[in-house]
């Protein structure tokens, strides 16, 4: 009798995890986004842009061309985050952009350092920084009480 409950309660965890986590789940369909980046003044492609997909945090870098593919959710909402060193970065609406064909223009980021002044100074001879040294720090270096054993010692 026992032996058949606990195939019984085998068979019931055994259907029950089928139903639960068998279930094909429902997905979103993807698209697969291709295009190419470009600078917006020379119009020379881009190389190793990330492009990145904002949902999902899925990304990709643009290839020496500039030409780069992501796989996207195919959603009204999905965007893709493009950035590069430099220059300014873009989000683009998959329903917005117009022409998947047509190349992205990235624009060049200006920006300003602090004014830095360099100026020359002669270097300090070194041997006076050891004298300047040795003379502030003569008890810690020279303590007193090696003077006076070596006083003793010569006049004995």
């Amino acid at each position: 009798m026992r032996r058949k409950y606990y195939f019984f309660v085998f068979q019931l965890i055994l259907v029950g995890g089928q139903i639960l986590w068998g279930r094909p789940q429902l997905q979103a369909q993807s698209i697969l986004v291709k295009g190419q980046v470009l600078d917006a003044e020379s119009l020379q492609p881009l190389p190793f842009v990330h492009v990145q997909e904002s949902r999902q945090n899925r990304g990709t870098f643009t290839d020496a061309q500039g030409f780069f593919q992501i796989e996207v959710l195919d959603e009204p909402t999905a965007q893709i985050f493009i950035s590069h060193i430099g220059y300014q970065h873009q989000t683009l609406r998959l329903a917005d952009w117009s022409s998947p064909g047509r190349p992205i223009l990235l624009q060049s980021e200006a920006f300003s350092t602090p004014l830095i002044e360099v100026s020359h100074k002669a270097w300090p001879d070194p041997q006076k920084l050891v004298q300047k040294a040795i003379q502030k720090n003569r008890e810690k270096i020279f303590p007193a009480s090696l003077f006076l054993s070596r006083a003793i010692t010569a006049s004995a």
